[in-house]
Order: C-alpha cells, then structure tokens, then sequence
C-alpha cells in the first residue's frame, strides 16, 4: 500500500517535467531562425505587397497627369 503513494508523486514530477520540457520546446521554436521556407514566403508576401502599392501610385500618377 505505500507503493501506491509514493508513485503518484512520481507521477506528477514526471507530468510536471513533461510539461516543462514541452514549454521548453515551444519557447526553442519560437526563438529559432526561420528557415528558408519561411524567410522565402515572407519576401514574396512583401513583393506582393510593394506591387500592389506601385500599381496604385502608377494608378494615382496617370490620374494627375
């Protein structure tokens, strides 16, 4: 009978140490470079983007002109 106390502590240790190794490893992601994958389609949302607003202010320009 006194197995089954001391194996719950245990129990919540190793809960609470695979709690603390799962945080450990979201904060280690977050604070990764990003790969390439991901550096590439940022730029291209960015090059997106600058082409929308180059087409609006050539839009803009023929309108004054």
């Amino acid at each position: 009978m006194q197995d089954e106390p001391t194996n719950e502590p245990e129990s919540r240790q190793e809960q609470r140490m695979a709690a603390l190794s799962g945080g450990l490893d979201m904060v280690e992601k977050a604070l990764a470079p990003p790969t390439m994958t991901e550096r590439c389609a940022k730029l291209c949302e960015e090059r997106d983007a600058l082409k929308a607003k180059v087409a609006d202010l050539e839009r803009v320009n023929k309108a004054l002109e």
